[in-house]
């Protein structure tokens, strides 16, 4: 049972992976010339299939909400108290992952939810994501080499970074934003482990 709990940490660390991509070495921008310019077009959608992303996005929901489950399983199985529910109710990006689980398996919620709103997804898109470090003279920036489009990242101090990100807002049912789906589902992906430590299962977490 350890091995299939230890699976599905990994399954979880794996669904967050593809939204949140560390190596664009790869993205080129398109160069267009005329005999009076250059212009370079980056396109962080290019190609992208809506379907593909919504379907990324379900995924991730679904690996982390489903933990709760395997948790009860281990409890119940070890005679441990299982806290699972409190989890949900006291942890808002855990109680909105869980509802987003809930509406996509069943369309309606037969119950209240227990983020308190009907959460739902807006429509996916790839971002650039810039992140300068925590000291003064922590710097990123992104520029397009005008001749092959190729990306260029220049940075300096610790935590500086940039990555591609699938960004999408989590609204309530009237449409006013409530959360943003990558950071909800780390948190919620974070709350979950913390408390499979507390429980007692000893999960190698990468």
């Amino acid at each position: 049972m350890l091995d299939d709990l230890n699976r599905k940490v990994r399954q979880m660390h794996a669904a967050l992976g593809d939204i949140k991509e560390e190596d664009i070495s790869e993205i080129h921008g398109i160069v267009s010339r005329s005999e009076t310019s250059v212009s370079v077009l980056l396109d962080m959608n290019a190609g992208a299939d809506q379907s593909q992303l919504y379907n990324v996005m379900t995924l991730t929901v679904a690996n982390i909400a489903c933990l709760k489950d395997h948790l009860r399983a281990w409890c119940r199985k070890h005679g441990v108290p299982f806290n699972g529910e409190q989890l949900i109710n006291s942890n808002r990006s855990v109680a909105i992952i869980h509802d987003l689980w809930n509406i996509d398996k069943h369309y309606e919620l037969d119950k209240k939810p227990r983020s308190g709103v009907k959460p739902k997804l807006t429509a996916p898109s790839w971002a650039l994501t810039l992140t300068a470090g925590g000291s003064s003279d922590s710097y990123v920036s992104a520029t397009l080499d005008p001749q092959t489009g190729r990306l260029v990242i220049n940075s300096s101090g610790a935590g500086s970074s940039a990555d591609r990100r699938l960004r999408s807002n989590i609204v309530d049912e009237a449409g006013n934003r409530i959360g943003d789906f990558l950071q909800t589902c780390q948190e919620a992906a974070e709350a979950w482990t913390v408390a499979f430590k507390q429980h007692g299962v000893p999960i190698n977490v990468p």
